[in-house]
């Protein structure tokens, strides 16, 4: 039975003579009322609701002049002949612009994303608040929603899938939770009725699956809109997931890892972030109040005194997370 211990990594205030990490293969799971923080340089590199069915409210407000709203539809009749797969893009360029969705949706591609183009200085500085969230480490691409056939990144605005490749492993956050952002890229909605307000107007757009109601058939439809320092804001109670380096968070209750019984519990402040080699999480742990932890029937474990700490996670037998306190350096 092996014992996998590293060094924590700390989250930025702590002293870094201090720091000692682990490496924690598959899935991390938070139990309890939790705030992540994703804020570092890149922020979050991708972004999706991937099913819409149970619900979602989506706000955005972009005060900054420039912002374009573009509403795409494919043909409702397929690829006939001398038929267009997708029409031309109705854009507009607005000003002051504020845009708002909300409801659910059963559609098999239905979704809401978000695109980062870094070579545009593009942004997603976000905290999301959450009860229940899982991590893990996504080592290549991320897929919009049930329905999506892509298989490579094409065009965000005229593509109706949402496909993004990332160059590097990401710690991927999923669950029901609440964000709000700072926000420079693009926002993707297809699946809900759009109402934006700026200073050409009021306007309303419906997307999502093809629909024969109404004198003129429509095919399946989405809203592009791209903005520049704007906020973002999305709460329901349809999962979202998040890619980003790195995440700092605290959590009122447990941190688990999956397959095992063993956790930590308390009012717990961590950092995950993505270890490339074999897509495990490197995890660091700093108590805020009383902690306390188990192991699996297999693994032993040194008991965390209460009060604040710094606190290590080893991994014993390829699974279980186990505590022991660090020692505190002597002399300089």
């Amino acid at each position: 039975m092996g014992l996998v211990v590293a060094a924590l990594m700390l989250l930025p205030f702590l002293p870094t003579s201090a720091a000692e990490s682990i490496d924690v293969p598959g899935v991390v799971r938070l139990e309890g009322p939790t705030v992540a923080q994703m804020e570092s340089i890149d922020g979050i590199d991708a972004f999706v609701v991937p099913d819409l069915a149970k619900g979602i409210l989506v706000k955005l407000d972009a005060p900054e002049p420039f912002s374009q709203v573009c509403y795409v539809t494919k043909s409702p009749f397929g690829a006939l002949p001398h038929a267009p797969v997708v029409d031309d893009p109705q854009c507009r360029d607005e000003d002051h612009l504020s845009l708002e969705a909300q409801g659910a949706s059963q559609g098999p591609r239905d979704y809401v994303a978000t695109y980062i183009h870094p070579m545009e200085m593009g942004h997603m500085r976000a905290t999301l608040q959450g009860r229940a969230l899982q991590a893990e480490v996504l080592q290549t691409s991320l897929v919009s929603s049930r329905g999506s056939d892509g298989t490579s990144p094409g065009d965000p605005e005229t593509d109706e899938g949402y496909f993004v490749t990332l160059n590097k492993p990401r710690v991927l956050l999923s669950g029901v939770a609440d964000l709000h952002a700072a926000f420079t890229g693009c926002l993707k909605i297809h699946g809900l009725t759009v109402y934006t307000r700026s200073s050409s107007g009021a306007r309303s757009y419906e997307t999502g699956e093809p629909s024969s109601s109404g004198p003129i058939p429509r095919g399946p439809s989405w809203l592009y809109v791209c903005v520049h320092e704007a906020t973002l804001t999305i709460k329901g109670q349809s999962p979202l997931v998040a890619a980003s380096p790195s995440i700092e968070a605290a959590t009122q209750g447990t941190l688990r890892s999956h397959g095992s019984p063993s956790e930590i519990a308390g009012d717990l402040s961590w950092q995950l972030s993505a270890n490339g080699l074999g897509g495990v999480l490197n995890v660091g742990v700093r108590t805020m109040g009383a902690a306390q932890g188990t192991a699996s029937p297999q693994a032993s474990w040194l008991p965390l005194s209460a009060g604040l700490g710094v606190v290590g996670v080893a991994l014993v037998g390829g699974s279980g997370l186990v505590l022991h306190r660090q020692r505190r350096r002597q002399g300089p």
